[in-house]
Order: C-alpha cells, then structure tokens, then sequence
C-alpha cells in the first residue's frame, strides 16, 4: 500500500533539507545514498518521481523539476 501525505509546510521543509544534497549527487544511485542518510529516498510513479520517507515510503512531496524525470544511462 502506498501512502501519500499532503503537507506544504513539511514539504517545504524537506525540500530545504535535501537541497544541498540535491546539489551535490552525481548520479542517482549517488543520490539514493544521499537521501538515505537524512531518512528519505525516491520513487518514479504516475504521477511523477516523488520524495518518500524512509523506512515507511510515504509521498512527501514530488522531487524538483531537475531531478523529476527518470534519468537516462
């Protein structure tokens, strides 16, 4: 089941959490590992790729418009 948690004040506080990793990963698996250290990761869904909390992978929030689209090998 996957959950999905609407919040604007939150979302805008992970997005100012993860911001500098954003900045910093080098690729996605860079990213993932990035992400994980502060209890996050991502998922690609219908609806776009989203921030999801960690263990639990609920929807916080979808991922900036850089990081929004699947990355290519």
């Amino acid at each position: 089941m996957i959950y999905h948690f609407s919040n604007s004040i939150i979302a805008r506080q992970a997005l100012a959490l993860i911001g500098p990793e954003l900045q910093h990963a080098t690729c996605g698996t860079d990213l993932q590992q990035r992400l994980a250290r502060l209890g996050y990761n991502y998922r690609d869904t219908p609806r776009g790729r989203m921030l999801t909390t960690m263990p639990h992978g609920v929807d916080v929030t979808p991922m900036p418009a850089l990081y929004a689209a699947p990355s290519t090998p």
